[in-house]
Parts: C-alpha cells; structure tokens; sequence
C-alpha cells in the first residue's frame, strides 16, 4: 500500500508536492521536477498549460467548452503522465470539431451544479462523466482529465498511480462506477487533510485534484529511486569489469 495514502498528515503529503514553504500551485518544486526527471518530451510544458493556462481559456467562453486541438493536448498529456495508449490519441482526432464541442458544453454545464448531498453530487459526477465518453477515445479515465480543468475539487483525474494507492479501489476497474468509488475515497482524504491543516490558508491548498498529483509524485519517486539504483549498480559492475580485465 502507499505509504502517503495511509497518511493523514498534511505535512507529510506536502513533501511529495512542493518545498514546505511554497504552497502555489504553479511553484509545485517537486512535483514539477519529478515530472521533468522522467525526461518525456513536451510533458512538463504541458502538465503547465492544462493546469496553468487552460482553466482560464475554458472559463473565458461562454458556455465552457473545449476545442479539438486543445482535447488531443489533453489527451497527449494523460499519455504522457500515466501508461502510453497511442490508439487512443488516434480516436480522439476521429471526432468533429462539433461534436466535441457539444459534448464538453454539456458536460460541463452539469459539472458545474454543486450539491451538499452525497447521492446527489455523485449523480453530477456520473451524468458529467457519461456525456464525455460519447467521444471517440474518451473513457472515465480521459473525461475526468476533462472535467478537472474546471471543477479539480469534484473531478479529480483517475490516473493509474493514485488508484493504484487505494487499497479499497483494487482489481483497478476503468469504469464510470469505479470512478465514483475513487471520487469518493480521494475527496475523505482531502476532508482529513484539510482537518489536520493548521491554518486557512492550507485547508484551502488541498483539493482532489491536489492529493491525486501527491500520489503521482509518490509513485515516480519510486521509480527514478530504481532506476539510480539500477544505474549505480551497473556502473559498479563496468567498474569491476574493467579491474578484472587489467
């Protein structure tokens, strides 16, 4: 199991997004350079724009909605940032521009309504989540990418890494139920985080979305740990090689 995940201290899971005293969401110091460290072309630029820029640009139209090119972008970095895919960057360039016009409006149209009321918000989710995988290319997984452009406390992104750090979510499903499950179990523990925060101003830093890219940067500091490792090791071994030979 992760060890964030079974965590409650908003200290700890701050380590894994930024430096202790810098809580802005475009200064994610850890984060950001476990992103870059992974060297996959374009993946930090993008990660910037689709949680930098691109909220503004959606919420600057009037109704919210996406453009064709800036959906494949969306969908480059979902495959970037998590397991690569690349037929379904070629689905999700089969659709019209119209048509995945008319599908984000919708979708997030309903993304929008808010409720208090357990059943109800997860009523939201779903219908939100439905009309997006209308789309060619387009599971629960790419339409959460979409939604938490505009709403990233009630869409978290369903990415491999935080769902793979939910003992309750496993065999890992990628449907629409078990989106509402991960929903769930990710906005508890921004509840807790949000508890255990000392101050307003960090109760407010965590947000679904927030905690999801925790677990993100837990889950790849595991994996360039390995790989130092593994490059160590082989260098030790040439090392040794070489001193054999002479």
């Amino acid at each position: 199991m992760s060890k964030l995940w079974s965590s409650d201290d908003p200290s700890v899971w701050l380590a894994e997004y930024s430096s202790l005293d810098d809580k802005s969401p475009s200064l994610a110091s850890i984060y950001k350079s476990r992103i870059q460290q992974l060297n996959k072309s374009n993946l930090l630029e993008l990660n910037n724009w689709i949680n930098e820029e691109l909220p503004s640009i959606v919420k600057s139209r009037s109704p919210f909605h996406l453009l064709k090119n800036e959906l494949n972008q969306v969908m480059k970095w979902k495959l970037l940032h998590g397991q690569y895919r690349p037929r379904l960057q070629q689905l999700i360039e089969s659709n019209s521009e119209t048509s995945i016009i008319d599908c984000t409006k919708r979708a997030y149209t309903i993304a929008q309504q808010t409720s208090n009321n357990q059943e109800q918000y997860l009523s939201i989710v779903k219908s939100a989540i439905k009309i997006l995988c209308e789309l060619n290319g387009v599971g629960p997984a790419t339409a959460s990418a979409v939604l938490s452009i505009i709403e990233p406390n009630q869409f978290p992104f369903m990415g491999d890494e935080a769902m793979n750090s939910i003992p309750k979510l496993k065999p890992i499903k990628y449907t629409i139920e078990h989106y509402l499950l991960f929903v769930q179990e990710i906005r508890k523990k921004v509840q807790l985080l949000q508890k255990n925060s000392l101050d307003n101003d960090n109760k407010q830093f965590w947000t679904a979305n927030r905690c999801v890219q925790c677990l993100w940067s837990e889950k790849h500091s595991q994996t360039l740990t390995k790989k130092v490792k593994r490059t160590n090791s082989s260098d030790d071994e040439t090392t040794a090689r070489k001193k054999t030979r002479k």
